[in-house]
């Protein structure tokens, strides 16, 4: 014996679909039960429509498998931005939407908080240059260091003898 298929009905959803985009054919076309039975416009306009849900609602035996990966992040319900192009695919265009939404929500977030840290080491730098400059001039920090002191000697000829011995 074969049990019936009871299907959800979305009849509400699709009135609500025709009265805000189609107010003129809305009393003339029935109920689709597949998606053969919309005129190409309204097909068309229901895809876009709330990213598609109505039209994966209401025609669930047109959604396309999705591979095994995609399926199992779907379940779990940890759908990756990149899983956008088999979701769309599979004619699961909302989902799609939602998932690239994510992913921008993401990249917005990482660059607020690349900007944020960039400003706090500028900040840091800027109050470090400022307590070097405050430093007095004969401060132990201000001294060079023997290497810079032998680089300078050796590029203006200094060699610590007095010039008549240098000569000679």
């Amino acid at each position: 014996m074969e049990l019936p298929v009871f299907k959800t009905d979305h009849t509400a959803e699709f009135h609500k679909f025709m009265q805000a985009e189609f107010p003129q054919l809305a009393n003339e076309i029935p109920v689709p039960s597949t998606s053969k039975d919309l005129p190409l416009t309204v097909l068309l306009a229901m895809d876009n429509w709330q990213g598609g849900e109505l039209k994966a609602m209401l025609f669930p035996s047109e959604v396309k498998a999705l591979p095994v990966g995609v399926e199992m992040r779907k379940r779990a319900g940890t759908l990756e931005p990149q899983d956008a192009s088999a979701l769309r695919a599979a004619g699961l265009e909302h989902l799609a939407q939602q998932v690239e939404q994510l992913g921008q929500q993401r990249d917005d977030q990482r660059l607020a908080d690349e900007a944020l840290a960039g400003r706090k080491a500028y900040l840091a730098q800027q109050k470090a240059q400022k307590e070097f400059a405050d430093l007095p001039l004969g401060h132990p920090l201000k001294a060079p260091s023997p290497e810079s002191v032998q680089r300078f000697k050796e590029q203006h000829g200094i060699t610590g003898r007095a010039s008549w011995e240098q000569n000679g």
